[in-house]
């Protein structure tokens, strides 16, 4: 009973750790959205805003509109998707300097009502705690047994691959006949020279016949 006890255990564990396995992926998932989304709309947004006030012979704004709207925002929302992609928290406080180079330049320039960077930085905020949870418990399930799949099947059929591939049994069997026949090889050409008949005898007798 106590071999069987075992493996419930064993399956019980790697069910759970499936189950939280999944729900990483979908933090991942659920997290990209959003900042996918704020980047194609301060992208979208942008061009057209930064071609309107370069009509209206406002250049600082249109210097502002390309590059915090274009370049500096949506960078920070790339770097918070890499964030769970890459497993590195590092990049979510990365995150944070093309949102304040943006803010930064926005004074420089006197440009106000700029909400590019508001927007960068709400979605990068929010979505930068449950990703950083997910890092560390996927970070966790890397040092379980089974992982990615955490299915004690494929988790049996890998342990055997690996020992296949330690112990080819063709290969050890190829090297034995291998062996046998050099052997054996041998061993004939021994039993040939103590065996081989005497030609010198069998002339006598054809002469005396």
């Amino acid at each position: 009973m106590l071999p069987e006890n075992k493996i419930s255990e064993k399956q019980i564990e790697m069910s759970r750790n499936k189950q939280e396995f999944n729900r990483c992926n979908r933090i991942y998932q659920f997290t990209a959205i959003p900042n996918l989304g704020a980047m194609a709309l301060m992208i979208i947004s942008s061009v057209p805003g930064a071609l309107y006030s370069l009509l209206n012979a406002q250049p600082e704004r249109s210097v502002s509109s390309l590059i915090c709207g274009v370049l500096l925002c949506p960078a920070a929302c790339a770097l918070a998707i890499l964030c769970g992609y890459l497993k590195k928290d590092i990049l979510s406080l990365y995150a944070l300097l093309p949102i304040a180079a943006a803010f930064l330049l926005n004074i420089m320039l006197e440009v106000d009502g700029d909400g590019n960077p508001l927007i960068a930085a709400a979605v990068t905020l929010i979505t930068a705690a449950p990703t950083i949870y997910a890092n560390h418990r996927y970070r966790y399930l890397e040092t379980q047994e089974g992982f990615p799949h955490f299915s004690e099947l494929l988790n049996e059929q890998q342990k055997k691959s690996e020992e296949f591939k330690e112990h080819d049994p063709y290969e050890e069997a190829a090297k034995r006949r291998k062996l046998t026949a050099s052997r054996e090889m041998t061993g004939l050409e021994l039993n040939g020279k103590f065996i081989a008949p005497k030609t010198t005898g069998n002339n006598d007798q054809m002469e005396s016949i």
